[in-house]
């Protein structure tokens, strides 16, 4: 059947960064994703990623693998079908955590590549009439400075971000409070802050 996934590919891609990036509970080296690719009998491809940052590259990969192994042969329309059939065989060690994200990577290539076959975009298919969505600017590691965090701010808003979204769990709240603070006075008050 043309709607049947032949292949997956599983790949990785590597954002290097210059210096570790931190929020309140990571240390944060790179920055990775991975991807995977479905291709369906007739040709089209769909694809989903999974931000992955450095850590647990090995255990997110081998859930990965055994859902590759496992989605073959499925018809791309199926993603409630693959969800509950995978649940059941994989019952005995469980079904959330790094099982429950790799699931949810095939499921959005899956509506990627179902979409393809009918020619529309997602949000088409799930009866929206919405044409646009908010969007905002994140980041605001705590590992940065002042100036880096104002910078990154300033930077979102020259681009026409309505809203920034930075990171607070500060070991002392004052800190927090105060790069709030800063980040208010930067950006003036048509900016929305989010933490």
């Amino acid at each position: 059947m043309e709607y049947e996934i032949k292949n997956i590919r599983i790949y990785k891609a590597i954002s290097k960064i210059t210096k570790p990036i931190a929020d309140a509970t990571h240390n944060i080296s790179e920055i990775s994703f991975f991807i995977i690719e479905i291709r369906l009998k007739s040709g089209i491809i769909g694809q989903g990623y999974l931000l992955s940052f450095h850590y647990s590259p090995n255990a997110i990969l081998g859930a990965l693998k055994d859902i590759k192994n496992f989605a073959i042969g499925y018809n791309v329309y199926e993603t409630l079908k693959i969800k509950h059939d995978f649940e059941v065989n994989a019952e005995y060690f469980g079904n959330l955590g790094l099982q429950r994200w790799g699931l949810a990577i095939l499921n959005v290539a899956m509506w990627d590549a179902w979409g393809k076959t009918l020619n529309q975009p997602i949000w088409k298919i799930f009866g929206s009439k919405v044409r646009k969505v908010p969007i905002y600017g994140s980041g605001g590691w705590l590992s940065y400075s002042d100036n880096e965090l104002i910078d990154e701010v300033l930077n979102y808003k020259s681009r026409g971000f309505k809203a920034v979204k930075i990171k607070v769990g500060s070991k002392e709240i004052e800190r927090d409070i105060e790069r709030l603070r800063k980040v208010r006075e930067a950006v003036g008050t048509e900016i929305k802050i989010m933490m």
